[in-house]
């Protein structure tokens, strides 16, 4: 009898981005995603520019006082960011 060489297709991309040093680009993707799902859609249209990196999660807003508020909240939301991804990959966010 032959032997099945069956995965899952979740279990063979991750492999694959794993081996290509895709996870990066990947972690982009999902922390933008996450975002704009933990903020809501009103303030992921007043967010001017998300930029990810190292880390970091860099968002630009374009008012002030919604800065301060974003800043006030900063870290519930990067609680809940890394809770929707399943890991810790937002270590800070920066409000510009």
């Amino acid at each position: 009898m032959a032997a099945t060489n069956e995965h899952h297709i979740s279990d063979l991309l991750s492999e694959l981005y794993r081996q290509n040093d895709m996870s990066s680009i990947v972690d982009v993707y999902q922390v933008r995603s996450a975002y704009k799902q933990v903020v809501g859609e009103l303030i992921a249209r007043l967010t001017q520019s998300l930029r990810f990196e190292s880390g970091n999660l860099y968002v630009r807003l374009h008012s002030a006082a919604l800065r301060h508020e974003m800043s006030m909240r900063q870290q519930s939301l990067m609680d809940k960011i890394n809770e929707l991804l399943g890991r810790n990959v937002v270590q800070r966010i920066v409000f510009q």
